[in-house]
């Protein structure tokens, strides 16, 4: 049986890409990726990320991902569609993989409305939960993945714009940054967010980019 995963990194980031990733792996393989370490990316420091990456490579029947912009996640997040933007790239990505069954880190509290959503446009067998990247080995897997892609592209953004830190409104130094620099002055920063409006009182930006939006 071939078991698809699929996550994201990224989507809660205020400056830098979103990236949807898709890992298929054969259900023999799973037992030596728990031995491996795999675990949600979050769990796992940068280094061990990597290396962890590569073990996933390895093993991997076949890895898609999407890289999705901060100008196209503005443009989904003004028109209240961050959450289908997401599902329409799982999607994508699922039609390129083959699998058995896909298992999908829900972005919705719905997992059944995400179970619907992509039964409709994808071939194979879908399910859905929250925190899969915490249950499931394949999910995990593509959290990984998701995650070191994203990273060297952070490190590459930086090169190009300065050290921005992590890219989450939880940093000092990611405010730091948009405070210097100011709102709609860097492509790479997401105006859409609310950390945008609470810095510079922006008006035309949603309130929360987690709206209880419908697909």
């Amino acid at each position: 049986m071939i078991i698809a995963g699929v996550d994201e990194a990224g989507r809660g980031a205020v400056i830098g890409p979103l990236i949807v990733a898709c890992v298929s792996v054969r259900g023999r393989h799973i037992p030596k990726l728990v031995g491996l370490g795999v675990k949600d990316s979050k769990l796992l420091n940068f280094d061990l990320r990597f290396k962890i990456a590569n073990d996933i490579r390895g093993y991997a029947r076949q890895i898609e991902y999407k890289v999705v912009d901060a100008k196209t996640i503005d443009k989904a997040v003004y028109r209240h569609k961050l959450n289908r933007l997401e599902l329409e790239v799982m999607a994508e990505l699922l039609n390129k993989v083959k699998y058995d069954v896909a298992i999908i880190d829900s972005p919705l509290r719905d997992c059944a409305k995400v179970v619907s959503f992509l039964s409709e446009r994808v071939g194979g067998r879908v399910l859905a939960f929250n925190y899969a990247d915490r249950k499931f080995v394949t999910v995990a897997c593509a959290s990984i993945i998701a995650k070191t892609i994203r990273d060297s592209l952070v490190e590459g953004l930086k090169k190009r714009f300065g050290d921005f830190g992590t890219g989450y409104p939880s940093d000092p130094k990611t405010i730091a940054f948009i405070r210097k620099h100011g709102s709609g002055s860097i492509p790479i920063i997401r105006n859409s967010w609310l950390t945008i409006k609470k810095l510079f009182s922006v008006q035309k930006t949603l309130l929360d980019f987690t709206v209880n939006e419908k697909v």
